[in-house]
């Protein structure tokens, strides 16, 4: 009855996202229609086609732009911009990684004790990271005893059913650990940034001239603190989860199939490519060449793409599926593979394809909020950390 009352409840959800997506593009293309018509009225030849100028900027708006002592304030793209060129050369992202390290080696430098909670946070993250792969061992694990015991022992289906009935408790314990660990761990991170930026203040304060954006960095890095507890509590460790999880089933994949395995990553490669695309058309195709309403119409194109990459999220599974099935017959027929084998590969694979899904927006998010850390790390740490970053 609650397996029931789960898939329910989750029918239901799946149900609102994807209606509220195809209402949500319904009402962009009666906006865009109704904004196109109030520019160029019934001008269709003069009407552009697409518009570019801003969809061509739209990844420097992920991106901020560090305001310390040498830039007075972030620039902003409004709509009808001409398109900028933007570079990052490898020597700057050479010094960024210098730079966010150093800062990040400076902080756990000041507090032994935070030192302590960070490292045996992570550790734990490790152990935790083996969940996934773990439940897929399992699942093969008495899939074979099912294959090759014709007598069907109950014993060894008991006691895997145990393990399944425990193991999940154990690591809802160790993720509690760490993440009770990672908070404290990051408001201690935090209160240090909030003391710099006072000292900071205060240095600028008593200058004879203070530089006229001192208030505007003051004013900013306010803001910015608030982002380094979910950097280091919140960002970081998922994509260390993230990463770990996704190693350990490729290996496991690797063990007892690498057929099964080179499939599944190109195909996950594949959604990846094609999931970008989809994104590009969705927030491309509702650019208005006026600001109105540009909350909204962002809002609506979210719950757009959330519907369709629900969708995409779902066919892709079952595509998985499909090819990696069609693929251990002719392994299993041709006596490459055994039955084993290629279940504990497939089951590895789907595991690591359901965090691989989501891996480009935890690298993103994690990396925004790295900016953000070098915008403090810029400000307010002591002159021979930049120095030495600039070496």
């Amino acid at each position: 009855m609650l397996l029931f009352a789960y898939a329910i409840e989750v029918l239901k959800k799946e149900w609102h996202i994807l209606s509220r997506g195809v209402h949500s593009t319904l009402e962009l293309k009666r906006m865009s229609d109704t904004v196109w018509e109030r520019a160029y009225g019934d001008d269709l030849q003069n009407r552009p086609a697409t518009v570019t100028t801003v969809a061509r900027n739209r990844r420097v708006e992920f991106v901020p732009v560090l305001l310390d002592k040498r830039s007075a304030q972030k620039p902003k793209l409004n709509v009808g911009d001409e398109p900028t060129e933007v570079s990052f050369s490898l020597g700057d992202i050479v010094s960024d990684v210098k730079l966010f390290l150093s800062g990040t080696n400076h902080l756990l430098l000041v507090d032994s004790r935070t030192t302590f909670m960070m490292v045996f946070a992570y550790v734990l993250i490790f152990l935790y990271s083996l969940e996934l792969p773990i439940y897929a061992l399992l699942i093969g694990a008495v899939f074979s005893v099912r294959v090759h015991d014709a007598t069907f022992n109950p014993q060894p289906v008991t006691l895997f059913l145990i393990a399944f009935a425990v193991v999940p408790f154990i690591f809802i314990f160790i993720r509690g650990i760490s993440e009770g660990l990672l908070a404290t761990a990051a408001q201690n991170i935090t209160a240090f940034f909030r003391i710099r930026l006072l000292d900071y203040r205060q240095s600028r304060a008593n200058t004879e001239n203070p530089a006229p954006i001192a208030s505007q960095i003051v004013a900013r890095n306010e803001q910015v603190c608030s982002v380094m507890i979910t950097l280091y509590q919140l960002k970081l460790p998922l994509l260390c989860y993230s990463s770990l999880t996704l190693l350990i089933c490729i290996i496991i994949g690797f063990v007892y199939s690498w057929e099964i395995t080179l499939t599944a990553i190109g195909f996950g490669i594949l959604y990846i490519f094609l999931k970008w695309l989809l994104s590009l058309v969705v927030h491309r195709s509702y650019v208005l060449p006026t600001q109105t309403d540009s909350l909204q119409v962002k809002t609506l194109s979210n719950h757009s793409f959330l519907a369709a990459d629900f969708a995409a999220f779902q066919c892709s599974q079952y595509v998985l599926l499909a090819i990696c099935y069609a693929l251990a017959v002719f392994l299993v027929l041709t006596n490459a593979r055994g039955i084993d084998d290629i279940f504990w590969a497939i089951l590895a694979m789907l595991s690591g394809f359901r965090v691989l899904l989501f891996y480009p927006e935890i690298i993103m998010e994690a990396l925004s909020s790295c900016f953000w850390a070098l915008d403090v790390f810029s400000s307010m740490l002591p002159p021979s950390f930049l120095s030495r970053n600039n070496e």
